[in-house]
């Protein structure tokens, strides 16, 4: 193998730098070097060079700046999803995923993670978009409500939503719950599918006072937060009956 100076190395390097290379003779490039053995040397100088702050730096503005270009973004965009789409990957990220979630001290530290993210309106909204319009399989459906029923769902509170209701809990006193509130949820003012919450989550307590209209979504929001959702119904509804 020829070897050559440092000086000539250097004179080399200064000759291509600014010099735009075509596809093509990229791919004769790398078609020239596969298969070409490299001394242990040689590796650990080319690793080195990789990682110096200036290599790092120029090849995070180098990303930078095909990333501002449309076309390059749709283009990665698209190959990214078809590598993606295809069964063989498909599979094997799915085993990974199994594989790294069969072990409790991921799924702590993935929950600990999630907990860190601020869910605020913009978060939903942009999850929201991103999932419209996707179709989940009968198996895909059936295999989240087993991931998330019981005990490994994260609102389980030990099957209290199993327990019964008073028997004074009739439609009457839902009728008559609906009729006080004007038939109105008491949080959003929606007017369909109206569901009669308990206030203090006790179903055995039927006291008018405990009770309150809210629409499905409203109610479902009441399932998280229960103190706080607790305090605030409860002066929602004290200061709707001391009219």
């Amino acid at each position: 193998m020829k070897q050559f100076t440092e000086e000539h190395r250097r004179h080399m390097s200064e000759a291509q730098k600014g010099k735009i290379i075509s596809p093509e003779h990229r791919l004769k490039l790398s078609m020239a070097l596969k298969g070409r053995p490299f001394t242990k040397e040689h590796r650990e100088h080319q690793l080195a060079a990789a990682f110096t702050p200036e290599a790092i730096a120029k090849r995070a503005e180098s990303v930078r700046a095909l990333y501002q270009d449309p076309e390059y973004k749709e283009r990665i965009g698209k190959s990214i999803k078809e590598s993606l789409n295809r069964p063989e990957v498909k599979e094997k990220r799915s085993k990974a995923l199994k594989e790294y979630y069969s072990h409790p001290e991921n799924r702590q530290r993935m929950s600990e993670i999630c907990k860190q993210v601020p869910h605020d309106d913009e978060w939903n909204r942009k999850v929201s978009e991103s999932l419209k319009g996707r179709i989940f399989s009968e198996e895909h459906r059936r295999n989240i409500g087993k991931t998330n029923c019981g005990e490994k769902n994260y609102g389980w509170l030990g099957g209290v939503s199993f327990l019964p209701y008073s028997h004074k809990f009739t439609k009457h006193l839902k009728e008559s719950i609906k009729s006080r509130d004007n038939y109105h949820c008491r949080i959003c003012g929606a007017e369909d599918r109206l569901y009669i919450h308990h206030i203090d989550y006790d179903k055995l307590n039927t006291d008018p006072l405990n009770l309150i209209s809210l629409c499905l979504s409203c109610h479902a929001k009441t399932n998280y937060n229960r103190n706080c959702w607790g305090e605030y119904l409860k002066y929602k509804n004290m200061e709707f009956v001391s009219i």
